[in-house]
């Protein structure tokens, strides 16, 4: 046990470290240790040969205790290293701030690391199995708490020349804030980790390699994950993209640092963080390679990254390779990609973008080169389940991108791979952007999805391959508008293997809600009306629908047809029922062009369905209009039975209905009559006021005459 031991400036060639222990129990509490460097012992060596290593605080060997009850693991915690302040850690090869090794269980809480800077590899803390030099391998999975620390202003300078393809020992270098590597369990939790750079390789704010040869117990907790990377806040990590030097194509990550990377881990949750990058800092460092703020890679079970706020990176969130992912409740602003998932990385589309010299023609053609290489490497990665879910991904070049390899004819389903719900996917280039995905068979639904400049949702995919994009709000009441995929910039867009119909009138969540069809979906009637509740609206435009307009079951809805007004053909049977309301547009006496017209192929049932006539004219008695034609006699009657009213601008109109009325082409009809028009019931405060401006001005008229016949 060592507590408040102060340390400083010590210095030596080789290893050096502040304070270094190898025992199975240790405490270390409220320590300070200050300058500690090492050197190379000769200076042309370096890692592999002759090299220096400085640590501030260095333990190795701890040994857990733990309690097994059903369903989980109650680890003991013999290791603890708390409330400890370490600055200025240097070397010209290996810097820690704070390293364990071959621990088993261990507890870092409350320290507060400063400046560790080396030309190879600096980390902040470290928690491996072993460290390059020392250390020993436990053979089960081990436990770690690192909660509430502090790092700040890790650099590293330089890369290793090596020109083996070992991935090992590549691994090593670059610099890190927090680094775990061959652990499984482990709680990472309201850390500040702040300016990590490396100047020669990869820089990483939290990092966890797990082993996947020690598969993790389960410790604890919500839905059982393993590792948790909660409530941290990680901001400006600046890295170089490594060389491609990895001997499998699939493991290399085109990318120079990440705030959070996760990588070979199972039962994954990464939740409640806060990563950006300062304006003045990025501005800086422009030159430094794709810096993402989430970065998950190979990962099994559960993976989720929830209600995270990220701001200012290259990409936001990505998941690669990764089989299960939800991404729920994050806020992604001010990238170039706000959220991806993808089974291959994408170093060449990813060089390009950063340089900004990116037209959009381009980015097909580069996806579909990067999709054609990746295919020949494709290491048989299939994905079960990608889901967006309530995300907020406004300001970026891409809202969403998934990419998803083409896959064997034989393996493909027609469930969804992709989901999307409940996203706001507002003011970026493009909103949602998939690609090389013919097995993704994508649902996107009940999303705000509006003021994207490009495509709100561009779907790249084999011949015959549909997105499911009904019942989302483009902003408007009005449809996306649907264009090729090769385009000029035009707001709002979809591609034309977009099913966009039904869509709704307002944000997902309103009450009530008015939903939108059109004829670009022929059966998307039905699908409106399946979803909608009591009291909402189905506003049907103008075209061609197939099969049958079913109500019953629904107990009231409106049924609003024509674009005020149209014609509207139905190709099935209309069967509604006495709850429902049939809105109808009269604007003038031209079908079509000035009032609604339902024709319905099959039967209608009316079944006391009410009727309301929306005027936008005084008809004049004796006016018809023929508001349903059918080839069928029409069963049934409105609830208002053979007179219904309505009423313009206060003015009072009836009309007489008429049921299986032959019309001019012979079939039957639904006809109104206009019969009488009624215009007394203008207020009575406006005739009282015409009245009183009338006595008024008799009253100056006859003043007048008075006047002048007294003057004569």
């Amino acid at each position: 046990s060592l507590n408040d031991v102060i340390v400083r400036n010590i210095s030596s060639s080789g290893i050096v470290s502040g304070i270094r222990i190898e025992s199975e129990t240790a405490e270390i509490t409220g320590c300070t240790i200050t300058g500690i460097t090492a050197e190379r012992s000769s200076p042309d060596k370096g890692p592999g040969g002759s090299y220096s290593v400085s640590c501030g605080i260095f333990v190795e060997t701890g040994i857990g205790i733990t309690k097994e009850i059903p369903g989980k693991v109650e680890p003991s915690f013999p290791i603890k290293i708390a409330g400890n302040t370490i600055n200025s850690i240097k070397s010209d090869d290996y810097a820690f701030g704070l390293s364990e090794s071959g621990i088993i269980n261990a507890e870092v809480i409350n320290n507060t690391i400063n400046d560790i800077e080396s030309e190879y590899a600096a980390v902040g803390i470290d928690i491996s199995r072993p460290i390059i030099m020392v250390g020993k391998s436990n053979n089960g999975s081990a436990v770690f708490r690192i909660n509430e620390n502090e790092v700040r202003n890790v650099l590293s300078t330089k890369i290793f020349e090596d020109k083996s393809e070992n991935n090992e020992t590549y691994a090593l270098f670059g610099s890190y804030g927090i680094r775990v590597i061959g652990h499984q369990n482990a709680t990472i939790d309201q850390n500040t980790v702040e300016y990590i750079t490396s100047e020669g390789f990869m820089a990483q704010g939290i990092s966890v390699d797990s082993d996947p040869d020690h598969p993790g117990i389960v410790i604890k907790t919500k839905d059982n994950y393993l590792l948790e990377v909660t409530g941290n806040k990680v901001s400006d990590v600046f890295g170089i993209e490594p060389p491609m030097i990895f001997s499998k194509w699939s493991d290399y990550l085109p990318v120079g640092s990440a705030c959070i990377l996760v990588i070979n881990a199972e039962n994954v949750l990464v939740d409640n963080n806060e990563i950006s990058a300062d304006l003045d800092v990025l501005t800086e460092k422009i030159d430094y390679d794709p810096f993402v703020g989430i970065l998950i890679h190979n990962l099994e079970g559960i993976t989720e990254i929830s209600k995270n706020d990220i701001s200012n990176m290259f990409v936001g969130i990505y998941g690669l390779q990764t089989p299960h992912i939800l991404a729920a409740e994050n806020i992604v602003t001010n990238c170039a990609i706000g959220i991806t998932a993808t089974d291959f990385p994408l170093p060449l589309f990813f060089s390009i973008l950063k340089n900004n010299d990116l037209h959009h023609a381009d980015l097909i053609s580069i996806m579909e080169e990067q999709l054609a290489d990746a295919n020949k490497n494709n290491n048989g990665f299939t994905i079960d389940r990608w889901k967006f879910k309530e995300n907020t991904v406004t300001g970026n070049f891409f809202g969403f991108m998934i990419i998803l390899l083409p896959i064997d004819e034989k393996i493909k389903v027609e469930e969804p791979k992709f989901s999307a719900e409940g996203n706001i996917v507002k003011d970026n280039f493009n909103g949602i952007f998939m690609l090389g995905s013919g097995g993704l068979h994508p649902k996107i639904n009940n999303n705000t999805i509006q003021e994207n400049d490009n495509y709100s949702i561009f779907y790249g995919a084999d011949p015959g391959y549909l997105a499911d994009g009904k019942f989302n709000f483009w902003g408007s009441e009005d449809a996306p508008y649907v264009m090729g995929l090769q385009k000029d910039e035009f707001p709002n867009a979809v591609t034309e293997n977009v099913l966009y119909s039904p869509w709704l009138g307002a944000e997902p969540g309103t009450t009530p809600m008015t939903y939108y069809v059109d004829d670009s979906d022929p059966g998307s009637i039905q699908d409106a009306i399946d979803l909608a509740k009591p009291g909402e609206t189905i506003r049907i435009l103008s075209g061609e629908y197939e099969g049958d307009v079913i109500t019953v079951g629904k107990d009231g809805i409106t049924l609003y047809p024509g674009d005020s007004p149209a014609c509207v053909t139905i190709s099935g049977n209309l069967t509604v029922t006495d709850q429902d309301v049939l809105r109808i547009d009269i604007d003038g006496t031209t079908v079509c062009d000035q009032y609604t017209q339902v024709t319905v192929e099959g039967d209608v049932n009316l079944a006391g369905i009410e009727l309301d006539v929306q005027l936008g004219f005084v008809p004049r008695v004796g006016d018809e209009f023929d508001i349903i034609v059918s080839d069928n006699p029409i069963n049934g009657q409105f609830a208002q039975g053979d007179e219904v009213v309505a009423e313009y601008r206060r003015i009072v109109v009836t009309f007489s209905v008429t049921y299986n009325d032959p019309d001019e082409k012979g079939d039957n009809s639904v006809t109104l009559t206009a019969i009488h028009i009624d215009k007394s019931a203008l207020p009575i405060s406006n005739l009282a006021l015409f009245v009183l401006m009338g006595m008024v001005l008799l009253y100056f008229v006859l003043n007048g005459l008075k006047k002048r016949t007294s003057q004569a």
